[in-house]
């Protein structure tokens, strides 16, 4: 017999992560002081959404303050699956109020689309906004990046059941903790999200982005979330240097930032070099861009130096942000040839890292998937062989293979699904497919959505949180299993 649904505690806590989301919106209020320009709409927009959010979150904290301290299994999917919409909603006062998106629907879907790093937009005029709300948009996706129940983790000491938590966010077969305690352990990547993030903007205004630009543009680039502050987005700025930063720390989003704490901080590379999935995600990149490069070459007939290296590039820049689910664009690679443009849609399924800011299956689901029908091959070979199956030096059980195989299905038959509910609305079919696809893999689309209709954003969002849910968790919550005593 389970304990009784905690329910009043579960809202304290959503209020609690609410007042956190209002200071976020303080800071950004503050930007527009800088800008007089800009008028005060964003600041008392931002300002007011504050006040609304803060008001509304310590009401549910103080009403639920009292309850029990621990929350069981069936608390914990409930505030991982429900938080996101919760932001969401407080998230886009600052625009309905300021009036620079309208529609309720557009407002919810853009900021959304932020907090679950996904990044498809449906704003037509980017820098039109305030500098505030460029900045309030940048930062939805920097907080939903590292995931706003490991910032709950890492800030809030009075959560009870980390792991827990954890767990429901993320259904990757190698979660790992670097230190015994999980909010130790979400401490320590939170400090390297944002000593990343701070050495990005560092390197971007070095090379001559304006701070405020790279400062935005280091949010939305950790979080592999992929909004801009231009309308252009990285194909803005004309500068080799600032696209080489781009690729480098485009490419950090999608590893495991327990990998790269292990690497960079305790010093042991070697569990970089030895890391399967860091292996086949730098192959893959590197595999890409060179066939894109070739492909660029032979279609554009490119003959000096400077064209080749303009493509090798742009190849570059793309493979790196689409597998990491970033979304930034330098070139519309829906126009590249049929070839170049699959090739890229591979790498949105495939996605980044497991344990990293990036979407899609994950490299190491993929790791396990071609492992295995390798091996069957030699237990075809060799009926009474006992082969063991290892990823990353451990042994994979079968129960987790048979998980990893499932995800992979959900995944898939996800795609189709939302790709059909999409056409049922009157969208033609390659534009459904990227929808679908970019959606689920919280990678972002190139195509222009500002009229599409409110049913394919809701089934677009609905493919957001299932994709930066990974699927299973949003499911668990439907299961009776889950809510039976």
């Amino acid at each position: 017999m389970t304990k009784s649904y905690n329910g009043r505690r579960l809202v304290s806590m959503l209020g609690a992560l609410a007042v956190a989301e209002s200071l976020f919106m303080a800071v950004a209020a503050l930007i527009d002081l800088c800008y007089p320009n800009d008028g005060m709409t964003g600041f008392f927009s931002l300002g007011i959404s504050a006040v609304i959010t803060a008001g509304v979150g310590l009401f549910g904290y103080f009403w639920g303050k009292q309850s029990e301290r621990q929350l069981g299994l069936r608390e914990s999917y409930t505030l991982v699956g429900t938080v996101w919409i919760v932001f969401a909603l407080f998230g886009m006062l600052p625009f309905l109020v300021s009036k620079t998106i309208p529609n309720v629907i557009d407002a919810f879907f853009e900021t959304f689309s932020g907090f679950t790093t996904t990044g498809t937009t449906i704003l037509t005029n980017i820098e039109a906004l305030p500098h505030s709300l460029l900045l309030w948009r940048s930062l939805t996706q920097w907080l939903g990046g590292m995931g706003i129940v490991i910032l709950s983790l890492a800030v809030m000491p009075f959560i009870g059941g980390g792991m827990q938590f954890a767990l429901a966010e993320s259904s990757s077969p190698t979660f790992n903790k670097i230190q015994p305690r999980i909010g130790d352990t979400a401490r320590r990547l939170w400090a390297i999200y944002v000593a990343l993030t701070g050495l990005q903007v560092f390197l971007l205004f070095l090379g001559g982005m304006e701070l405020f630009d790279a400062v935005c543009h280091a949010l939305t680039t950790m979080s592999s979330g992929g909004y801009s502050t231009k309308q252009l987005s990285i194909s803005y700025w004309q500068s080799p240097f600032i696209h080489y930063v781009f690729i480098i720390f485009m490419i950090f989003s999608g590893i495991n930032f327990s990998l790269l704490y292990m690497s960079f901080i305790r010093g042991k590379f070697s569990e970089m070099i030895k890391n399967d999935e860091w292996r086949n995600y730098i192959g893959l990149i590197l595999g890409v861009t060179f066939v894109l490069t070739l492909i660029t070459i032979v279609t554009e007939t490119v003959i000096s130096w400077e064209g080749v290296e303009n493509s090798l590039r742009n190849a570059l820049f793309q493979s790196a942000s689409i597998l990491s689910s970033t979304g930034f664009i330098m070139s519309n690679y829906i126009q590249w040839s049929t070839a170049a443009y699959l090739l890229l849609l591979g790498l949105m399924f495939i996605g980044g890292s497991s344990g990293s800011t990036s979407g899609g299956i994950k490299v190491v689901r993929f790791v396990i998937v071609i492992k295995n029908c390798l091996l069957e091959f030699r237990r075809l070979l060799h009926r009474n062989a006992v082969i063991p199956f290892r990823v990353n030096n451990r042994l994979m059980r079968e129960s987790t293979v048979n998980t990893v195989y499932s995800f992979v299905t959900l995944f898939v038959l996800c795609i189709i699904i939302g790709t059909v509910a999409l056409m049922a609305t009157g969208i033609e079919l390659r534009m459904a497919i990227n929808l679908s696809l970019s959606s689920l893999a919280n990678a972002g689309s190139t195509f222009d959505i500002s009229s599409v209709n409110a049913a394919a954003k809701g089934i677009m969002m609905l493919m957001m949180l299932l994709g930066r849910l990974e699927i299973f968790t949003i499911l668990l919550l439907f299961s009776p299993a889950l809510w039976r005593k």
